[in-house]
């Protein structure tokens, strides 16, 4: 499997791990630091997919770090779709994933507060978003 397609799978396990998180019984308000973490970082490789399939390698992938907001201008400069309430969400995740705040108690960020079933369906419609970047063949 290529690089892109790599990271375009594994974008998709965690986005279903946020899935299954999210809707399963109980107070999301319990968990909302490891249920962001799930998004976050569905939407870093999922950004890190169209980028990869757009030429960067696995070295440059790495070397981008976290880094939510860059990721996803990169990957719009790309040809991934500019969705307004995206750019307000990944501005939002990008500080405390950045800082790995949903991953240790840093006290840098709180987790913002989030309707978890509306960031899910954002995260479910930016993954269909990539899906179809990555379906384009390019010509090199």
């Amino acid at each position: 499997m290529i690089l892109s397609g790599r990271y375009g799978a594994m974008a998709q396990s965690y986005t279903e791990a946020a899935r299954r998180l999210i809707h399963a019984p109980g107070d999301f308000g319990e968990i909302r630091a490891p249920g962001l973490h799930l998004i976050a970082h569905a939407f870093e490789l999922s950004l890190k997919a169209v980028l990869a399939h757009g030429g960067w390698d696995a070295e440059r992938l790495i070397m981008g770090g976290h880094n939510l907001d860059s990721c996803y201008h990169r990957a719009v400069a790309m040809g991934l779709p500019e969705r307004s309430e995206m750019a307000e969400l990944i501005e939002e995740l990008h500080g405390p994933h950045y800082a790995q705040s949903f991953r240790y108690p840093s006290g840098i960020y709180r987790p913002p507060e989030l309707d978890p079933r509306s960031t899910l369906a954002l995260l479910e419609q930016h993954m269909a978003d990539v899906d179809a970047v990555l379906s384009v063949e390019l010509v090199t």
